[in-house]
């Protein structure tokens, strides 16, 4: 690119920088625009920095933007959390400064987007990431501006470019830049001038989050993110609760950090520092972290430079250098080939689910999983041998990749950094030689194994510390276990709570129940699932790769197609057995009144016994079932269920004779949906057909025998197929189908420990029962780990 750095930055900072487009520094524009997310401080930044020399040559305040809005695969209420409050820390910081912070949360902030803001910038400033998405991210940024637009190295003592090529071992990075290293120490970023102030009569942007007064809480409730993973009570965001943490850790942490690095089971503040979070979100700066330790001297502060210093940033160059990091091809040739060879050696079979949960039997990776879930993070030494599991119990490379990417990004708070590719990577043998000879499934992959690092960890001290809850978990129960209930359920267990599921029905499932009858299973409540929302379908992955959900094309007249449809195996109330492990479960108990006296909530029966009792409870019945539970307890929460609106169905099991040239019925009389049973991926053969009647023709008999609704709806079918029907069994679905929804994603009076999910929340697919019984879990984990304002959580 011919253009060049513009002259007023000074040439510490210029080595830091490139130019992502081809525009010049021109006037104009009411601002300097810095795009900040990875850091999050208002010193030692030279993003910052950056961005104040181009204000003071262009007589331009710096707006900086923050925004939430990206639509990142990973996005978690653990995560935003944590940004958010780090997020009010700079706010805070910077507007001590004269600099303004505008922050976009969707949901929260409508039309504050990065695009907004953009035609007013008179530059764009972007913090140099060179993990996904922010590369791609950046890239299309610039090509959006129409003014210069720079991307500035904020996170390296070393500036990343200054490497000139990728180093793939730390001892030739560590000779190569020990000089530039201490340099770079010794020099620490240039005070950076002041800030240009606004201009009288120019406003700045509308429509940014306002914080006064603002609620976590419950602005993590509108956002549209995987509200499963909660934050981590005892590790807030922020530089003042990073710089916290550091002073704990710098004295007698520090001191031993070379003799109790490696022990996952030492309590804090020994063993490690746990600075990682706020190092990926730049909320601490790695100079002050490098010089303080310099300063305190001594054999652990010289370890603790190294792993700062030479393997945080090698793998940062390493990512920086590297197009696609999550490619096959970033792996070493060597690795890429060993691993092939041994592909079809013999190995462990676990689903991603099982390994998610932390459930795949081996104790010492379960608990380290259960870390990651809970906790947010994962001893860096035993984070080596929980990678090198997954890469000996997964198929191939790519499927290790994905799993060690998913697993650690999705819950760890230092996740998706360019360190974490750089420990994950390492287990597949980045960074790292061949170790001959040749072991079974690992090849000459370096060997790390759960039985050895059991003999050298003290694991039952381990294990107190990852089952330690940060915060007092109240009990809870939830009322129904059908889809929404199974997953409000998951989510609490995985979490440590103790919950207790109730069920009228003799089987858990809902909708999705199986009919066993004398000719074979019957599914005759929902037939199919589809997937639309980015949150479902991963849900839907796992329940893939588990054998759970297989796609199913039925035969339909005229060859109408059905798309997308994906039905459970061998019946579809197997998607919700496995979500209810863990929970205490009581099945064919009728709850008929619910009672809260001093702060507990009691599920009694029609002889008035308790069947569950807890502090927190979560009602996932249809809402005309629950409105008439609640009516005493939380009457305007009652009266708002009587809002959504239902539909019935008759359902009607049969058997035809012969074979029908069809799987598939629509609309037909007062036949709305038919199916053959067979047609069914996991099915047994048969002349099995479940029939639906129409909504309109289900209500003007919803109160008939049913052997007679059965019978007429069988007489319908055997007139279509023109093949003699018979009846097995019917069932009357009276809230089948949700035509009214409330249009929220639960309901709750907090105050009582009272949350509200289900299909009648978010509408009548199986996703938004899935997504309600989420997010009412969400909620409580939130009550339980955020204060009420993001107010003093610095």
């Amino acid at each position: 690119m011919s253009h060049a750095l513009p002259d007023c930055l000074p040439e510490a900072l210029r080595q830091r920088c490139r130019l992502l487009n081809d525009r010049d520094l021109a006037a104009g524009g009411d601002y300097v625009l810095l795009w900040a997310h990875h850091a999050l401080r208002d010193h030692d930044n030279p993003a910052l920095d950056a961005a104040l020399h181009l204000g003071v040559a262009l007589d331009r305040p710096v707006l900086v933007y923050q925004g939430l809005g990206g639509g990142h695969r990973f996005d978690a209420d653990r995560h935003h959390a944590f940004i958010l409050q780090g997020a009010h820390d700079y706010q805070r910081a910077l507007a001590a400064r004269g600099i303004r912070h505008h922050t976009n949360v969707p949901g929260l902030t409508p039309g504050a987007g990065l695009a907004d803001l953009l035609p007013r910038a008179a530059a764009l400033v972007c913090e140099d990431f060179p993990a996904p998405p922010f590369p791609r991210w950046t890239r299309r940024w610039a090509e959006r501006c129409d003014v210069l637009c720079l991307a500035v190295d904020a996170a390296c003592i070393v500036p990343m470019a200054a490497t000139g090529t990728r180093f793939d071992r730390a001892f030739a990075y560590r000779e190569a830049m020990q000089a530039r290293f201490q340099a770079e120490l010794d020099a620490g970023p240039a005070p950076p001038p002041a800030a240009r102030p606004w201009k009288p009569g120019t406003d700045g942007p509308t429509g940014g989050l306002d914080w006064d007064g603002f609620d976590l809480a419950t602005a993590l409730a509108h956002c549209a993110i995987d509200h499963t993973v909660p934050p981590v009570a005892d590790t807030p965001g922020g530089s003042a609760s990073g710089y916290a943490r550091w002073a704990e850790f710098r004295g007698e942490g520090l001191r031993r950090y070379h003799q109790l690095r490696n022990d996952a089971a030492v309590e804090p503040p020994l063993g490690v520092s746990r600075m990682s979070p706020y190092l990926h979100y730049g909320m601490v700066s790695p100079w002050r972290l490098a010089r303080e330790a310099r300063e305190q001297g001594g054999p652990g502060a010289k370890k603790f430079i190294d792993e700062l210093w030479v393997w945080r940033e090698l793998a940062w160059q390493w990512c920086w250098h590297t197009p696609d990091v999550e490619a096959e091809s970033a792996l070493p040739g060597w690795a890429r080939e060993t691993l092939a060879e041994h592909a079809a050696d013999p190995r462990p079979d676990y689903t991603d689910e099982s390994l998610h949960r932390g459930r795949s039997g081996e104790r010492l990776w379960d608990l380290a999983q259960r870390s990651l879930l809970r906790h947010g993070e994962l001893h860096n030494n035993l984070r080596m041998t929980w990678g090198k599991a997954l890469v000996g119990w997964s198929h191939d490379a790519g499927e290790a990749m994905r799993r060690l990417r998913d697993l650690n990004h999705r819950f760890a708070l230092d996740g998706n950094d360019p360190a974490s590719y750089g420990g994950l990577w390492w287990c597949l043998g980045l960074f790292d030689r061949p170790f001959t000879p040749a072991q079974p499934v690992l090849g000459t992959l370096r060997g790390r194994s759960i039985r050895g690092h059991e003999r050298r960890l003290d694991v039952a001290r381990y294990a107190a510390r990852v089952g330690r809850a940060s915060r007092s978990l109240p009990r809870v129960a939830v009322l129904g276990a059908g889809l929404a209930g199974a997953a409000a359920a998951q989510a609490l267990v995985d979490q440590g709570y103790a919950v207790q599921v109730v069920d009228k029905s003799r089987g858990s499932g809902g909708r999705l129940s199986t009919r066993r009858s004398e000719v074979g299973p019957f599914d005759h409540g929902a037939q199919f699932l589809r997937a639309h929302d980015l949150r479902f379908q991963a849900q839907v992955a796992r329940w893939l790769q588990a054998g759970l959900l297989q796609s199913w094309t039925p035969r339909a007249v005229n060859g109408e197609a059905l798309k997308g449809a994906l039905v459970a195996v061998p019946g579809m109330s197997e998607l919700v057995k496995p979500l209810l492990d863990g929970a205490d479960l009581q099945l064919g108990r009728a709850v008929t009144r619910l009672q809260r006296e001093g702060g507990i909530w009691r599920l009694l029966d029609a002889e008035g016994a308790t069947l569950a009792e807890a502090e927190q409870l979560i009602v996932t019945a249809p809402a005309p079932q629950a409105e008439a539970l609640l009516g005493g307890a939380a009457p305007s929460l009652a009266g708002r269920l009587r809002e959504a609106r239902y539909a019935p169905c008759w359902a009607s099991m049969v058997e035809i004779e012969g074979e029908a040239e069809v799987d598939l019925l629509r609309e037909r009389g007062p036949i709305a949906w038919a199916t053959a049973d067979a047609s069914r991926p996991g099915r047994p053969d048969g002349g099995r057909w479940l029939i639906h009647a129409t909504p309109a023709w289900s209500r003007k008999r919803l109160e008939s025998p049913a052997e007679d609704v059965g019978e007429a709806l069988a007489s319908a079918l055997s007139e279509a197929l023109q093949r003699p029907a018979r009846l097995v069994a019917a069932h009357r679905w009276r809230y089948a189908l949700v035509e009214q929804p409330l249009g929220v994603d639960f309901l709750a009076e907090r105050e009582l420990g009272l949350r509200v999910a289900g299909d009648h929340c978010l509408g009548g697919r199986l996703e938004a029962a899935w997504l309600s019984g989420c997010a009412a879990a969400g909620d409580l984990m939130r009550e339980v780990a955020l204060p009420t304002q993001v107010e003093g959580t610095g």
